[in-house]
């Protein structure tokens, strides 16, 4: 993982609505992360309301029952 960037993560799925493409998914992982932290600026009463852009790039895995 790069300086900078969010970590890897694996999360379990729960499956919550009608039948679809993504039914079948039971776990998401998300890999070779670089950026998408928060700025350094954070998150104080002086920014209520203020928009920040951060780039971010991710790969994503989803696996899936047969």
């Amino acid at each position: 993982m790069a300086a900078g960037s969010i970590p890897w993560l694996r999360l379990a799925t729960h499956d919550s609505g009608p039948p679809g493409r993504f039914s079948a998914v039971t776990r998401i992982q998300r890999v070779n992360t670089a950026g998408g932290t928060a700025p350094a600026s954070g998150c104080d009463p002086g920014n209520t309301g203020a928009t920040a852009r951060v780039p971010y790039s991710a790969d994503y895995y989803l696996y899936a029952r047969h």
